[in-house]
């Protein structure tokens, strides 16, 4: 269904202009009515509210990314983009009907979209938009409908029920409703719920079907969902993705085979997902929950998926200015019998045994559960890291770092690995000394010899009148690991971070533990999660990635990069004058907008809770 609507221009226009109408946000309360949550059916599986759109946009603008907005070193450059955007929508506007203008005038309001599942049909989709009772705008974007329907020589049916008139009409097969109540307009894509929606608006139960708010797990997410303060949720959201998966793929016998293996999974357990943002609560920019409902008692994935509490201050050997850093803990021996146990469901018993016998044991000369698994202590730490000295696109490097028992033991687990990757092939792999610290790389050479190969085939597509197109300068991935302290690390792109982790671990270099912003971040997030103590943490410094991306958006590379495309093509060329009529301000001036943020994931018997916050941007930066 949903893909139909997105092929076909006419049903995009049929059903979502009104979708359309609501990106900029501003309010004004049409009638009161029922709340959202309270029309539609317990058997909704995809519900998104906003509660009100005025304040909202009020609360927006007391963002880090509002008063950006209007900040007089970068609001030229911003305003440049603006006014490329609304000149790529002047080519769609005649068909739309209305102008940028009149349609960010519009939502006002409650805003909610959601899908419903009814039993033995397809899904059914219902937008409900508040907007002002006496609005012309929105007389005009109605009436714009009803002439593409005429247009289309479509019948456009009216029904009349209670105080609600219905206009109808079918698009290759599909039907499409809608009506205007007070100034809150409702689209949707079944008869049967529109008209449920209008008796519990006017106060009438509906048979057999009771209200999404008395749906039990729309309930339990929603309660663990809740802020600090007594305050409504600017935004709300909830799915049972698997009752909607159940129901678009009515009729279809393979996937409801797919469907029904989900127990040997553990997947059936998964009940539902849901979560709420709210602004300005408490000292934070905004904190929002999620939550992802799971059966008790857990089996299958969620059952190996057990998250351990602990307090994850960072390791003493992660940098400072670390852009992301996110640890958890696991149970390593409980994960892999639980891998162990899904391989052999679907290969036969010992499957997996054998596999490793065969693959890894008998090849390096190790016994793999001994010396790989009976080894990790379970911490896993992901972490993202920028490199100061490069000027490229992906100059970003992502790394993964496993918490070992005992170093010294599963060194000689790494020789041997390293042993036999260097018999193999002796090009794969160099080994390298850093102050003290041995560490294993891609070798130089090889990484020459693909960026000369990849610079020929460039070459030959030119040589040959292919096109080529302009791209950002970017660096070759050179991956890299070693065991550093208690902890075998991963450098996915470059093994500068491994240089880096080094100096930090001698002390050459300050660690993130120790950082002020962390500490702080850290700090006010243990007052929101109360006494729960979290099984992960992350936390995100973006003023780190920000100041990079400044540095590369003003580099030459990127500034011959636009000029390319700029002949290529107008929008491109639009940006590329904006860039440098309005250069982007130097970094300090600005970095104040940019501020940590964070979030913590507990485990409890309902599930995973992702408690998350952004902190506010200070003024006297």
């Amino acid at each position: 269904m949903l893909h139909k609507l997105l092929a076909n221009p006419y049903r995009l226009t049929a059903f979502t202009l009104f979708a359309l109408l609501s990106p900029t946000l501003c309010f004004s309360q049409a009638a009161q009515r029922p709340n959202s949550a309270e029309l539609l059916p317990e058997t909704t599986v995809v519900y998104v509210q906003v509660d009100n759109i005025r304040e909202l946009t009020e609360k927006l603008q007391e963002t880090n990314f509002g008063k950006m907005m209007v900040d007089e070193n970068i609001a030229p450059f911003l305003g440049d983009l603006y006014q490329t955007a609304q000149d790529a929508y002047t080519e769609i506007e005649d068909n739309v009907g209305l102008s940028l203008d009149e349609m960010q005038s519009i939502p006002a309001g409650e805003f909610c979209f959601a899908i419903i599942a009814p039993k033995r049909k397809t899904p059914a989709y219902v937008l409900i938009i508040d907007t002002d009772e006496e609005s012309e705008v929105v007389d005009k974007g109605l009436q714009r409908v009803r002439d593409l329907v005429i247009e289309r020589e479509i019948d456009l049916e009216v029904e009349e029920l209670d105080d609600v008139t219905y206009e109808k009409f079918v698009v290759n097969g599909q039907q499409f409703m809608f009506f205007n109540k007070g100034g809150t307009i409702v689209v949707g894509t079944d008869k049967d719920e529109m008209d449920a929606i209008v008796e519990r608006w006017n106060g009438r139960e509906v048979e057999r079907i009771k209200p999404l708010t008395e749906n039990r797990k729309f309930i339990t997410i929603m309660n663990r969902c809740k802020g600090s303060k007594d305050l409504p949720a600017d935004l709300r959201f909830f799915a049972d993705p698997l009752a909607l998966a159940k129901s678009a793929t009515r009729g279809n016998a393979a996937a409801q085979l797919g469907l029904n293996s989900l127990p040997i999974l553990g997947l059936d357990g998964f009940l539902g997902i849901g979560g709420a943002s709210i602004l300005n609560e408490m000292d934070f920019e905004s904190v929002y929950h999620m939550h992802v409902l799971l059966a008790n008692p857990r089996k299958g994935i969620f059952e190996m998926l057990a998250l351990k509490p602990g307090t994850y201050e960072p390791q003493p050997w992660i940098p400072d200015h670390t852009l992301t850093y996110a640890s958890t803990s696991w149970d390593a021996q409980k994960m892999f019998n639980e891998i162990e146990k899904l391989f052999d469901t679907f290969n036969g018993a010992g499957a997996m045994a054998e596999e490793i016998e065969d693959e890894i044991n008998s090849e390096i000369g190790i016994d793999f559960k001994v010396d790989v698994i009976e080894q990790l202590s379970g911490r896993i730490t992901y972490l993202q890291w920028i490199d100061d000295d490069e000027e490229v696109i992906n100059g970003q490097t992502n790394a993964i770092a496993i918490g070992l028992k005992d170093p010294d033991v599963f060194r000689d687990t790494v020789d041997a690995f390293v042993g036999k990757i260097l018999e193999e092939n002796e090009d794969d792999l160099e080994e390298v000394e850093y102050k003290g610290t041995t560490y294993w790389k891609m070798p130089d050479a090889r990484l020459e010899r693909q960026q000369q190969r990849r610079q020929e085939r460039r070459d030959r597509r030119a040589k040959n009148g292919q096109n080529v197109a302009p791209e950002l300068e970017f660096r070759m991935p050179q991956p890299s690991f070693t065991i550093l302290d208690d902890h075998l690390i991963f450098a996915i792109e470059s093994p500068e971070f491994l240089h880096r982790a080094i100096d930090t671990s001698r002390g050459d270099e300050a660690p993130l533990f120790d950082n002020e912003k962390f500490k702080y971040s850290t700090g006010e997030m243990s007052k929101l999660l109360g006494t729960d103590v979290p099984g992960a943490v992350i936390y995100n410094n973006p003023e780190e990635s920000m100041r990079w991306l400044f540095r590369v958006a003003g580099s030459d590379g990127t500034r011959k990069f636009m000029d390319e495309i700029a002949e290529e093509n107008q929008y491109a060329s639009q940006i590329r004058d904006a860039m440098v009529d309005n250069p982007l301000p130097d970094f300090e001036e600005v970095k104040k907008y940019f501020q940590p943020n964070g979030m913590f994931i507990t485990n409890d018997d309902t599930g995973y809770h992702f408690l998350g916050f952004q902190l506010k941007s200070s003024t006297d930066e």
